[in-house]
């Protein structure tokens, strides 16, 4: 960064970054709309969109560098706290009331 240009972003980085910045608000979105049906478990969907927005920032910052490898495990984390938190709220949907 020593020629005060801005880093650029490619196009993987770039949908990634939306995709992520998306999932986050809409998982936010979800888990705050459906806090009184899901009691308990509406805080994994919160935990899930926080995750994915982090994410994206993480993403957007350029700090992965240049590693292809970065871009993978970022959204193989999202799938594994997405997944996580959609167990968690299908097994409470299971239980009777």
């Amino acid at each position: 960064m020593a020629s005060g240009r801005p880093p650029t972003v490619s196009r993987s980085q770039g949908s990634s970054t939306v995709f992520l910045a998306f999932e986050g608000i809409v998982s936010i979105m979800f888990a705050l709309d459906h806090r009184r049906e899901l009691s308990g478990r509406w805080g994994m969907m919160l935990l899930s969109g926080i995750v994915d927005l982090i994410l994206a920032g993480f993403i957007f910052s350029g700090l992965p560098g240049t590693a292809a490898w970065a871009i993978g495990l970022l959204v193989g984390i999202n799938l594994v706290f997405g997944g996580s938190a959609v167990i968690a709220m299908a097994l409470h949907a299971r239980r009777p009331a």
